[in-house]
C-alpha cells in the first residue's frame, strides 16, 4: 500500500500546504539560530577550547559553513518536504541513506532543544542576578524550570505554526540589531588587535581552535530549519534556497563580529576565565552600556533562547512527522492534529528533552551538562552535514552535474570535517569523546530502525520527496 492510501485511511490530511510565505521561511532559519542565545551562549563553547583565538575559531566555523550551506541551497532547487534532509538523503541515494542522514539530523536538533531551559535558569538568570549583588541563587529550581520551559514552547507549537513565527522573525530582527550596535560600541572603546586571528593565542593552538569551530558551527547550523518547512511553503523551490542564503549572510556576519568585539572586551590575555564566568556577554553589556545595556541584553537573551527553543522543535517535529508517515517511527507520530501541525510529535520530543536534559544537568552539573548537550548538537550536526554533502553529487551526477558547486565545494567542507572530527579525537580527553561515542550509539539505533522498517513492505517509497521540481508547477 502507497504512502496515500495510508494517509487516507487514517483520516490524516496532512501538513497544510501553501501556508508560509518567504518571511516566515526566513523567521524559522534566523530563530533556529537564536542569533542573541547563540552569541552569547552556544559560543561559549567555542571561547572555552580557542580562548584568545575565539574570533578565529568563529571565522573558521563560518568559512566551513559557506561551503556546507551549499548542500541545502543546491537540493532546495529540487526537492522539497517535511523531512527536510531526509528526503534529500533518499532522493539522492536510497532509502537507508536517508534516514541515516534524518536520523542524525534529529540528533543534532534535539541536543539544540534540551539545554534551552538550563541556559536560561542555569546560567542567564544567576549572571543577571549577580550583576546586582545576589550571589545565591537555589540551583535546585533550575531542572523544574527547565521542565516548565519545555512544555511551554510544546503548547506553543502545537496551537499552529504561524504565530510562532510571526513572533520569532520579530525577535530575531531585534536580537540582531542590537548586537550589532553592542559589537560596535565595545570594539569603539576597547583596545583592539589582530592577534585575535591566530592560533597562538589558543592554549592547544589549531586543535583548539577547530574544536572550537565545532561549536561556531553549531551556532549557524541551524540556518538549514527552513528547509523542513516545504511542504508548507508557498513557492518552496525557490523560497527555501532564498531563505537558506540570506539568513545565513546575516548571522554569520553578526557572530564574527560579536566574538571580536568580546574578545576584545574581555581582554585578549584575559579568555582563559571567560567561558567560566557565567554568561560574560551579560557582564560585558553592563560593564560598557551599564544598567540600561544590562537590561535590554538580559530581556533579549531571555526571548532569544525561548525563540530558539521553537524554531528546533518545530524542525524536528516535521521530521519525526516525516518518518513517522513512512512507519519508520510509530505511524502516530505521522499525523498531525486539527491544527494543521504534528503535535504528538511535538510532544514526545519535549518530554524526551526534559529526560535528557535532567540527566545531563545530575551527572555533570548546570555548566557541563549544558556544554556536554551542546557537544552532542554539534557532533550530530557535523555527521550530517557530511552525509547530506556526500549525497549532494550522487544527486547531481544524474542531472546537471556543476563542477564548482555540486563537486568542489561538498569536497571542500568534507575535508574541513576530517580536521574537524580530529580535534574531537586528538587529544582523546573527557568530556568532549563522549561526543563520538553517543554518535556511534545513535547510528546503531538508526540500524535498527531501518532493519525493522525493511519487513513490512513499500521500502522503496522510504524518504521520498513529496514535491520535486519537475512535478512542481511554475
Amino acid at each position: 500500500m502507497n504512502r496515500l492510501g495510508r494517509k487516507e485511511m487514517s483520516g490524516d490530511k496532512g501538513l497544510e500546504k501553501g501556508s508560509l510565505g518567504f518571511r516566515y521561511l526566513l523567521a524559522e532559519s534566523i530563530a533556529l539560530i537564536s542569533p542573541m542565545g547563540a552569541a552569547l551562549g552556544t559560543l561559549l563553547g567555542s571561547a572555552q577550547y580557542a580562548q584568545g583565538a575565539f574570533p578565529l575559531a568563529v571565522l573558521v566555523a563560518m568559512l566551513v559553513t559557506v561551503f556546507w550551506i551549499n548542500t541545502p541551497y543546491q537540493f532546495s532547487k529540487k526537492i522539497a518536504g517535511a523531512g527536510g534532509f531526509y528526503h534529500y538523503g533518499a532522493e539522492a541515494v536510497g532509502p537507508s541513506f536517508g534516514t541515516l542522514v534524518g536520523w542524525f539530523y534529529l540528533m543534532n536538533y534535539f541536543f539544540f532543544i534540551a539545554p534551552g531551559g538550563i541556559f536560561i535558569f542555569g546560567l542567564i538568570l544567576p549572571t543577571i542576578l549577580s550583576q546586582f549583588g545576589v550571589s545565591s541563587y537555589p540551583t535546585w529550581i533550575v531542572l523544574p524550570a527547565n521542565a516548565v520551559y519545555l512544555m511551554l514552547i510544546f503548547v506553543l507549537t502545537y496551537f499552529g505554526i504561524r504565530p510562532s513565527l510571526k513572533y520569532s522573525l520579530v525577535a530575531s530582527m531585534l536580537e540582531v540589531a542590537f548586537l550589532a550596535f553592542f559589537a560596535g560600541f565595545v570594539i569603539l572603546h576597547s583596545i583592539n588587535s589582530p592577534l585575535v586571528f591566530t592560533p597562538t593565542l589558543s592554549p592547544t593552538g589549531w586543535s583548539g581552535v577547530l574544536l572550537g569551530a565545532v561549536y561556531g558551527f553549531t551556532a549557524v547550523s541551524g540556518v538549514s530549519g527552513t528547509v523542513y518547512l516545504g511542504e508548507e511553503a508557498k513557492a518552496p523551490l525557490k523560497n527555501v534556497k532564498r531563505a537558506l542564503a540570506i539568513s545565513f549572510s546575516i548571522t554569520a556576519a553578526t557572530f564574527v563580529l560579536v566574538s571580536y568585539a568580546m574578545t576584545v572586551g574581555w581582554g585578549i590575555n584575559d579568555m582563559s576565565s571567560f567561558a567560566s564566568s557565567g554568561v560574560p556577554g551579560i557582564i560585558l553589556s553592563y560593564k560598557f552600556l551599564g544598567l540600561a545595556g544590562l537590561g535590554v541584553i538580559s530581556a533579549l537573551v531571555l526571548n532569544s533562547v525561548f525563540a530558539g527553543g521553537l524554531a528546533p522543535l518545530i524542525a524536528s517535529a516535521r521530521l519525526v512527522y516525516s518518518m513517522g508517515r513512512d512507519r519508520l517511527l510509530p505511524e502516530k507520530l505521522g499525523r498531525v492534529n486539527k491544527h494543521k501541525v504534528p503535535g504528538l510529535a511535538s510532544l514526545v520530543l519535549a518530554i524526551a528533552a526534559v529526560v535528557i536534559s535532567t540527566l545531563s544537568v545530575i551527572g555533570l552539573g548546570v555548566e557541563g551538562g549544558f556544554i556536554f548537550m551542546l557537544l552532542l548538537a554539534g557532533v550530530g550536526s557535523l555527521v550530517a552535514h557530511v552525509l547530506g554533502s556526500i549525497a549532494l553529487p550522487l544527486y547531481y551526477r544524474r542531472r546537471s552535474f556543476n563542477l564548482v558547486f555540486h563537486g568542489l565545494f561538498p569536497g571542500i567542507f568534507l575535508a574541513s570535517a576530517v580536521l574537524v572530527a580530529y580535534s574531537l579525537l586528538i587529544p582523546f580527553t573527557f568530556p568532549v569523546y563522549l561526543g563520538p561515542l553517543v554518535a556511534v550509539l545513535w547510528g546503531l539505533l538508526c540500524w535498527l530502525l531501518i532493519r525493522r522498517r525493511r519487513t513490512m513492505g513499500g521500502w522503496e517509497l522510504v524518504g521520498r520527496a513529496p514535491i520535486r521540481e519537475h512535478e512542481q508547477a511554475t
